[in-house]
Order: structure tokens, then C-alpha cells, then sequence
């Protein structure tokens, strides 16, 4: 699991185990995850991590989840 907050968000609120890559940093780091893993991103409202799903599977990958809320990657 990866969350995509800002480092004060994950401060306040974070889910165990999940590893915190703030969007902004997030394109920097697709080439250190696995492309056969299943991915799970969360944010605070779904918007970051629709991006950051959107952005992995440009770069190939399949099983690549949001935690919740809407997701536009499964509107095909």
C-alpha cells in the first residue's frame, strides 16, 4: 500500500504498513515498484491517488488499485 499525502497529512493519520511517497515525488519512484505486484494507493479524498494509479499504468502497470472513492481508470 502507498500513500500518496503530503507528510503532515500521513503524520496526523497514516494506515500501518503503508508507505508514504507524496504525489509530487511519486514519478520518481514507478521504477522501484514491482510491475507484477498488486499495487493498492490511498489519499485523503481519491483525487491523488487516481493520479498516481493513472501515472503506473501509463508505465505498463495492470494491477494497480485505488483505496476506495471513484477511480476514472475503471470508466472504459
Amino acid at each position: 500500500m502507498i500513500d500518496v499525502r503530503e507528510p503532515h497529512e500521513y503524520r496526523i493519520a497514516s494506515i500501518p504498513g503503508a508507505k508514504l511517497i507524496p504525489l509530487g515525488e511519486f514519478p520518481k519512484h514507478v521504477g522501484e515498484f514491482n510491475p507484477d505486484a498488486d499495487i493498492v494507493i490511498h489519499c485523503r479524498s481519491g483525487m491523488r491517488s487516481a493520479k498516481a494509479c493513472s501515472i503506473l499504468r501509463q508505465a505498463g502497470f495492470q494491477n494497480v488499485r485505488k483505496l476506495g472513492g471513484w477511480d476514472p481508470g475503471l470508466e472504459r
